[in-house]
């Protein structure tokens, strides 16, 4: 993970390369809901990536925000 600002940390959690997150970044994207919440057009034009790359991003982002519901409802439930 790089020593970005705190405000980037979901960013950077992703995985996916280093250069695609620093991408998303500059492109405006600080949280990963905002990519998951982003239709893939918008993305692949925003980034100026294909769509492949773009579905790439998206499902990134999609399976860290599962990971962190799961883990935000098991600490709600107390294990």
């Amino acid at each position: 993970m790089s020593k970005r600002n705190s405000m980037y940390a979901e960013i950077d959690q992703l995985s996916i390369a280093e250069g695609i997150k620093e991408l998303l970044i500059s492109k405006g994207f600080t949280k990963r809901d905002e990519i998951v919440k982003t239709d893939l057009d918008e993305i692949t034009s925003r980034l100026e990536i294909d769509l492949d790359v773009a579905k790439l991003v998206k499902h990134a982002a999609k399976k860290q925000q599962l990971s962190h519901d799961i883990r935000s409802a098991n600490n709600a439930a107390g294990t």
